[in-house]
C-alpha cells in the first residue's frame, strides 16, 4: 500500500476540492460553501468492543485545521461586503448511515458549525445522545438550532431527495448496505435511549445513503458502502465516484463486478477514488502526509485484482490522502495506482 501513495491525487486549489477525513468521510469545498459527508473524526483506538464516544477536542482540531466553521459573514460587521474567506463555512452535513464509523461525530460537527444536518429518526437519536454527553461543553443553543432546521433524508424504497447548498446540488439516494455476517448484527435502528459512551452495537445502520454532489465545476457520486444506489442511471451520472469498498474483499468476484457495474458503470465516471479501506483507529493528518493503513479484516488484497481489471483502460483509479485537499477533477496521465 505504501507504493501507491505517490500516485494518489495531488494537492490542489481547484474550483472544488475534496479532503479525505478517513474511512468514507469527505469535506467538499468550493471556497465558499463546504459540505461534510460522514464526519467521523474521533477514530477511537481502544478497540471496537470498548465503550466509545465523540471526542470534542479531536473534532474541534479537525474543524480548525480545515477551516470548517459557521458562516461568519452573513451580515458584514460595520457594513461593506464579505470576503471569500469570511463567507467560507460548512453549510450541510450528511451521515451516510448510523454506524459509528459514519455517524459518531456527525451531529456534533453540525452543531459546532451551525450547519444544516440531514436528519431522520436514527440521526436524531445520536444527536440526543451527543447533546446529553457534552452538556455545557457545547452551547445548548447550538443543539436547539440543529433541531430547528434539519433537512429531510431519503429512506429505502423512496425516491432520491434533493437539497441545495450554495452552488452545490446535493441528492440523497437510498442505497443497499454491503452484506456481511458481522454487519447484519448492526442492521435496524439505534437503540432508543442509548447514551455515550456506548458500544458499537448500539449504533445500528438505520437508513443507508449515497450522495450525488453536482456543481458547475463537476459532479461527484459518493457511495460510502459497497452496495448499489437505488436510483436510475440518469440520477447517478458523475465524473468521479468515491466508492467505499469495506468488506468487498469478502465478496465473490462476480459480486464485486456487479456492484462496480451498478455504481461506477452506471455513473459513466472517468475516475474512481477508493474509500473505506483504512484502519479507522488513531489520528490522521496532513502532517503525516495523509498516510493511511489498510484494515486487515477488510482483505483489500482479495479485491485489488478485481478492481484493477475493472478499471484498466476504462477509468482512472486513485486514492485520496487523508487531511489533504485535492482536486477530484484534475487531469492526469499517470497510471492508476498499483495495478499491474
Amino acid at each position: 500500500m505504501e507504493s501507491v501513495a505517490p500516485r494518489s491525487l495531488p494537492p490542489s486549489r481547484g474550483a472544488v476540492t475534496v479532503t479525505n477525513l478517513g474511512v468514507s468521510g469527505l469535506l467538499i469545498d468550493d471556497g465558499a460553501t463546504q459540505i461534510v459527508i460522514d464526519g467521523f473524526l474521533t477514530r477511537p483506538d481502544k478497540g471496537l468492543l470498548s465503550p466509545m464516544a465523540p471526542d470534542l477536542k479531536t473534532i474541534r482540531a479537525w474543524l480548525n485545521d480545515n477551516r470548517m466553521r459557521a458562516f461568519h459573514c452573513a451580515v458584514p460587521a460595520g457594513g461593506g461586503t464579505c470576503t471569500e474567506e469570511e463567507r467560507r463555512g460548512v453549510s450541510l452535513v450528511v451521515a451516510a448511515h448510523g454506524h459509528y464509523d459514519h455517524a459518531l461525530d456527525t451531529p456534533t460537527v453540525a452543531a459546532l458549525t451551525g450547519s444544516w444536518l440531514v436528519r431522520d429518526d436514527w440521526i436524531d437519536e445520536i444527536t440526543r445522545a451527543s447533546e446529553a454527553y457534552f452538556g455545557n461543553a457545547v452551547p445548548a443553543e447550538a443543539w436547539a438550532a440543529l433541531r430547528s432546521h434539519g433537512l429531510a433524508s431519503a429512506s429505502k424504497g423512496s425516491p432520491p431527495v434533493e437539497h441545495r447548498a450554495g452552488a452545490f446540488t446535493v441528492t440523497l439516494i437510498p442505497t443497499l448496505h454491503v452484506d456481511y455476517p458481522g454487519v447484519r448484527l448492526l442492521r435496524g435502528v439505534p437503540d432508543v435511549g442509548f447514551s455515550f459512551p456506548t458500544r458499537l452495537f448500539a449504533m445500528k445502520e438505520g437508513n443507508s445513503l449515497s450522495v450525488h454532489v453536482a456543481h458547475p465545476a463537476g459532479s461527484l457520486l459518493v457511495v460510502p458502502t459497497f452496495g448499489v444506489p437505488e436510483a436510475p442511471a440518469e440520477r447517478l451520472r458523475a465524473e468521479v465516484v468515491f466508492l467505499g469498498i469495506g468488506f468487498a474483499g469478502w465478496k465473490e468476484p462476480t459480486e464485486r463486478i456487479r456492484v462496480w457495474q451498478q455504481t461506477v458503470g452506471r455513473s459513466g465516471a472517468h475516475r474512481v477514488v477508493l474509500t473505506h479501506w483504512d484502519n479507522n483507529k488513531g489520528s490522521i493528518s496532513a502532517e503525516t502526509g495523509g498516510a493511511l493503513k489498510p484494515l486487515g479484516v477488510l482483505r483489500l488484497d482479495r479485491s485489488w485484482k478485481s478492481f484493477c481489471a475493472l478499471a484498466s483502460g476504462m477509468v482512472d483509479m486513485r486514492f485520496a490522502p487523508a487531511g489533504v485537499a485535492v482536486d477530484p477533477f484534475i487531469a492526469t496521465t499517470a497510471p492508476s495506482v498499483g495495478c499491474p
